[in-house]
């Protein structure tokens, strides 16, 4: 027998399980008639917004019971809906994980200008060509078009950083990378890669770009696994397993480490607890940032 719960969020922003449904079937007249005598017992005209997952008989009677309410998608099922879609989808391995990270932003998007740019981010997606290379040439005009005039430059130590209206993009003084999507997607010369390079007249070093830009067709069969997301860590266990890998299992894998770490941390002195956890507060920004880490581990150097 299905059980639903309902949970509502308290003056500390902890969520506090306030009913239990446990029905015969699931369908929207249950659902209803279960919702129906809660709010027989309950204000429900002061609920101003219910999350649900994407069940249509559940939305339809969460509806027609919570009618001043906004209804909204609960965000990990949202997350989960699309990623389960994108596998069942016979689309390659890093358009997939493209496709997931620009969604992913989009819904956690500050303001609705950036939602727009990755909606059109998104539509502008084609899958790979017969030959695995990407039309990079026309992707590097696309950002040649963007309107560049409220960008300003800020020195920061032997980096370039772009200010924009949505945010601030961090470039090498030499333009071999920057820290946009764009870039960490495809390798190609970005907008502010662009920019700078005009604004502080520096020439754009090519030949260090992906090779897939230029879209030569004598490149050679090495080149194959050349793609700009062939080092992420989703990729890598996906060679190493064929299996697919989904986000809830990298979610409990993560969770489970956490739980290790936080299980030796709390044996060691406090000084020394201070310490590691400002560097896992580093490991944290860099995940973050999808950047590379730099660690030195009983002295050696790893990367």
């Amino acid at each position: 027998m299905p059980l639903y719960t309902i949970v509502i969020e308290d003056n500390f922003g902890i969520g506090q399980p306030i009913c239990y449904m446990s029905l015969r079937e699931e369908t929207t007249a249950s659902i209803f008639a279960g919702l129906e005598i809660f709010a027989k017992h309950n204000d429900v005209s002061k609920t101003k917004v219910v999350l649900t997952d994407k069940d249509c008989k559940e939305m339809i009677a969460v509806e027609r019971i919570f009618t001043s309410a906004s209804l909204k998608l609960c965000l990990f099922h949202a997350l989960a809906a699309v990623d389960k879609r994108l596998v069942q989808a016979k689309l390659s391995r890093n358009l997939r994980e493209e496709i997931y990270k620009q969604f992913k932003e989009a819904v956690y998007a500050g303001s609705e200008e950036k939602i727009k740019e990755v909606e059109k981010y998104l539509c502008g997606l084609d899958e790979d060509d017969d030959d695995g290379t990407y039309d990079g040439l026309g992707r590097v005009i696309e950002q040649f078009k963007v309107t560049t005039t409220s960008y300003s430059i800020i020195e920061d130590g032997n980096q370039l950083i772009t200010a924009t209206n949505t945010g601030r993009y961090t470039a090498n003084f030499d333009l071999t990378s920057c820290s946009c999507t764009f870039f960490n997607n495809f390798g190609f010369p970005c907008r502010h890669l662009l920019f700078l390079s005009d604004r502080a007249e520096i020439l754009l070093p090519v030949e260090d770009f992906n090779r897939r830009w230029r879209m030569s067709d004598d490149e050679d069969e090495d080149s194959q696994d050349e793609h700009p997301e062939a080092w992420s860590p989703v990729v890598i266990e996906q060679r190493r397993n064929p299996d697919r890998v989904t986000r809830e299992d990298m979610y409990s894998r993560a969770l489970q480490l956490a739980k290790t770490l936080a299980n030796e941390l709390q044996n060691i002195p406090l000084p020394a607890f201070e310490g590691y956890l400002q560097v896992l507060e580093q490991v944290k920004l860099c995940i973050r940032r999808n950047e590379p880490m730099h660690l030195i581990i009983g002295g050696m150097r790893s990367f």
